[in-house]
């Protein structure tokens, strides 16, 4: 064991060259008159002369405070000593090593009487605070219907964004137990049980890097009234047709003990299983991979009618089951165990019409699609996490299991002529198991991380009858296409670091050696009379690539009174060797990639701030490209790329403005990004009369480009217990794509606007109103335009005529500028009993008063403009019953 420290310290020492520099020790301690020590006095050091402050700590318990001083320019130093029970007291020492002790005199303060208000938002240091009572209403139950009313805060499905950028960490009393699935306490913690929202600005997750490494992060806390077990519970049934919903989500949140199951099961159009998506990946500075397994690659899938944009509970056609059990031990000495494991079974169908027009070669070419699916799906996922998150040490290890696995198939009517039946099978198994390590060895801080993941993806598409009879079978008809597909890939990443403080530098020098190997094998099948055939070597593919990379670099951060720096340098050699059909098609091809970044922040006040970040560099296409024998995405798309590797450069920059007045809740925030991609390659698509595509890579040049201007202000006014939020944005983008041989470019033009007051000043009357309004204009090299508005109107109503008494009413307005569409227009209603003795409500629900079924939604892709019909649900009556315990 000895051997091995020895070893690292070594280790340490030939990686890092930390220069030399002078070094003052200054240590003292502070006394009372009685020769009694004085803990929390602040001790600031600054060049005598000037109020300039050049460091600061406090005295601890006995009375002691020590510096290091890096200043070796100045003679003498100032020393001040502030503490609110004993005066102020300032001395000159010299800039050298040595002991001190000095004694302060009480100070006989007379304060005037004050009168403290309860403010509904309040800052401490970079802690926002809102009051949760001052934002409740009747009909708030659980502590989603708070946060979406908050000031500077907005909520975009279940992703809450705090200024305009996502939250990072959602903790309730300070600790993570859903690691990002933040969405199920979101909608089942009471917010009856919540004190505080609190939203922690400048968040270093990482205790040992707290006062080293400036951070930009976004955090949320529930801070609790009191340690507590409690939840929601509910169980309704209506008709149009059978319908249920249950949901039975018990939490205990204790000191050191946290912990939340859930039951749910419902067919009326809750997508219960969105609950279980990770908002966010617990990356970390010494871990950018974070705690997630990555996305497989689909190869296969069907065609779909396009969702509608608006609420899914009004259309989803589901059946699900889910079950979740999450817990949260702290231990001793800082370690903290944490277990998550969930399955669902989702049943989805999805029906409606489509008719796309593609624009190639200066020509529009029109199909139509009626469309029947059925989608289901089982997952399940088991988490286990171990972490201690201290001053001197930081170590989190998370293994995590996952499985998918789909059996869907659809029918479609194409053109009105042809029916076609798709059948997709696909199974997903993914092990990882992430370890991150960081530990000071002396002042030097010393960090490794390793990642290890594996994953299986077979896949099936089958398609009746056959379809690209020309390219597949001489032209003849067949009966039946299969496609078979077999994905499998391992990666084991892994990095060191080494980490110093110089001055006000936190210097990190990092090395990585990361390993991918991935296999690939696809064949199609053609039965023709019960005789099935194999494709040739245009429609196989046997690949196996690796790529091994070796990547160095060094993170910069810098902070000093109102500004930080933030910088990374880093810098990859990758080796590429792939296989096609046992044929040497890349061997071992070197390319380098650099990819710098900054940014920097200026703050001028606890108010506002300043950002801008910028970064870009060079970047090469995956393996997973490698296949040159072509594959069946969907019955009337193919698609082959040829094997080389693919080279593309971008450029990225943001800079931001946020102001926050907690004192008169007023939120604001303005930004703009601009992006820039030059790809060596360009996507070409062949599509026949009829629609069917297929899609290759062609080695011309080819460039994006991507402005978005955006904005948001929000404000409280207490009085009325009013929020208004507005916000806005403004889009351009330009992108070339390449059809039937013909090189084109789409711009798009987008802009967007909306608002939303919300009210809670009356007990009889309370509600909100929303106001949205997007306009995307598009327009081709071949001089087609296509302009689509739409404008949407949301005003929802509760009201309490009788005490235990509740009428809510919902209405939505959805108008675009489609010729022959009318508005749409939909209204819920719920009439709700209180049963005050067992904290439960008794409602009676109307769900699509009016009985629409049907909405036309349109959008556009860089060859296609699509407009679909899709089948919406019916009217629904429930009754239900919601408990809080």
């Amino acid at each position: 064991m000895r051997t091995l420290e020895k070893a690292v310290y070594l280790l340490v020492f030939l990686l890092i060259w930390e220069g030399a520099s002078g070094q003052t020790v200054i240590t003292g301690r502070l006394l009372d008159e009685g020769q009694e020590p004085i803990s929390n006095v602040s001790v600031i050091y600054g060049k005598i002369g000037t109020s300039d402050v050049l460091g600061y700590t406090k005295t601890s318990e006995n009375g002691s405070f020590r510096f290091e001083i890096h200043i070796v320019e100045l003679d003498s130093l100032r020393l001040d000593f502030n503490h609110m029970g004993y005066s102020r007291r300032t001395v000159h020492i010299p800039n050298v090593s040595g002991n001190f002790s000095y004694i302060l005199k009480d100070r006989v303060q007379k304060i005037q009487e004050i009168t403290v208000g309860n403010p509904p938002i309040y800052r401490m240091k970079d802690t926002i605070n809102y009051r949760v009572s001052a934002f409740t209403s009747n009909q708030d139950r659980v502590i989603a219907d708070i946060i979406k009313k908050l000031p500077g805060i907005e909520m975009l499905g279940d992703q809450i964004y705090y200024q305009g950028k996502p939250i990072e960490r959602y903790m309730v009393n300070n600790l993570d137990l859903m690691e990002g699935r933040y969405a199920m306490i979101n909608q089942s913690l009471p917010s009856e049980a919540v004190k505080s929202v609190q939203v922690i600005e400048n968040d270093q997750p990482i205790k040992m890097l707290d006062s080293a490494v400036p951070s930009d992060r976004v955090s949320l806390n529930l801070e609790l009234k009191k340690f507590v077990t409690t939840g929601t519970a509910k169980i309704g049934t209506g008709y149009s047709p059978l319908l249920w919903d249950s949901n039975v989500t018990p939490m205990t949140f204790e000191k050191d003990f946290q912990m939340l199951n859930s039951f749910q099961a419902n067919n009326i159009g809750v997508d219960a299983k969105s609950a279980l998506d990770a908002l966010y990946n617990n990356s970390s500075y010494f871990n950018q991979s974070g705690t997630t397994t990555g996305p497989r690659p689909e190869y296969v899938y069907l065609q779909q009618p396009a969702s509608p944009a608006f609420d899914p509970k009004r259309w989803l056609d589901n059946r699900v089951f889910l079950v979740s059990s999450n817990g949260l031990k702290r231990l001793k000495g800082g370690l903290q165990v944490r277990g998550n494991v969930s399955y669902f079974n989702d049943l989805q169908k999805r029906s409606g019409a489509t008719v796309t027009q593609f624009f190639a070669d200066g020509q529009t070419i029109i199909n139509s699609e009626e469309i029947s699916n059925h989608s289901k799906t089982n997952d399940m996922e088991a988490r286990l996490t171990v972490e201690a998150n201290e001053k001197s040490k930081y170590l989190k290890n998370s293994m995590v299991y996952h499985r998918r696995w789909n059996a869907d198939h659809g029918n479609i009517l194409f053109n009105g002529t042809e029916d076609v039946l798709q059948r997709r099978n696909i199974t997903d198994e993914a092990f990882l198991n992430s370890l991150t390590l960081g530990r000071f060895i002396g002042k030097q801080l010393f960090d490794i991380s390793s990642v290890l993941e594996f994953n299986k993806t077979p896949q099936v598409l089958s398609v009746f009858p056959g379809q690209f009879n020309g390219i597949l079978n001489q032209g003849d008809p067949y009966d039946e296409l299969k496609q078979n597909i077999i994905y499998n890939n391992f990666r084991w990443n892994n990095s060191m670091g080494f980490s110093n403080r110089i001055k006000f530098w936190f210097i990190t020098n990092y090395i990585g050696l990361d390993f991918k190997n991935s296999g690939f094998e696809s064949s199609i099948d053609l039965a023709s009379d019960g005789t099935i055939s194999k494709g040739s070597r245009d429609f196989t593919n046997e690949v196996k690539s690796s790529q091994l990379t070796i990547s160095a670099g060094t993170k910069l951060n810098w902070s000093r009174n109102k500004w930080k720096l933030m910088a990374g340098i880093p810098f990859g050699l990758n080796y590429y060797n792939a296989e096609q059909h046992g044929e040497q098609v890349v061997k071992n091809i070197v390319r380098s990639t650099f990819n710098p970044s900054m940014g920097i922040t200026y703050k001028h006040n606890m108010n506002s701030e300043l950002s801008l970040t910028a970064g870009g560099g060079n970047h090469i296409g995956g393996l997973e490209n490698f296949y040159s024998g072509y594959i069946v995405q969907m019955y009337r798309r193919m698609q082959r790329n040829e094997a080389r590797l693919l080279n593309s450069t971008t450029f990225n920059t943001k800079v931001s403005y946020t102001f926050n007045n907690t004192l008169r809740a007023n939120f604001a925030n303005l930004s703009y990004e601009y992006s820039l991609g030059n790809r060596d390659h360009v996507l070409s698509s062949t599509i026949d009369s009829s629609g069917r595509t297929s899609v290759s890579i062609s080695d011309l040049g080819s460039q994006n480009h991507n402005h978005r201007l955006r904005g948001g202000i929000s404000k409280f006014f207490p009085l009325v217990k009013t929020v208004i939020k507005v916000n806005s944005s403004i889009g351009r983008n330009g992108s070339d794509y390449l059809v039937n041989n013909a090189m084109e470019r789409q711009r798009a033009s987008i802009y967007s606007g909306s608002i939303e007051v919300i009210n809670n000043s009356l007990d009889i009357i309370s509600g909100n109103y929303t106001m949205s309004w997007n306009k995307n204009i598009n327009s081709y090299s071949s001089n087609l335009t296509n302009t689509i508005v739409q404008n949407n109107h949301f005003l929802n109503l509760t009201v309490h005529p009788l005490d235990l008494h509740t009428l809510k009413i919902n209405s939505s307005i959805y108008t675009n500028n489609l010729p022959g569409q009318r508005n749409q227009f939909f209204m819920d209603a719920v009439y709700r009993f209180r049963i005050r003795k067992w904290k439960a409500d008794l409602d009676l629900s109307v769900q699509n008063l009016f009985n629409n079924n049907n909405y036309i939604h349109q959008f556009v892709t860089e060859i296609q403009y699509i407009q679909s019909s899709f089948r919406i649900r019916p009217r629904q009556v429930m009754v239900s019953t919601n408990f809080i315990f």
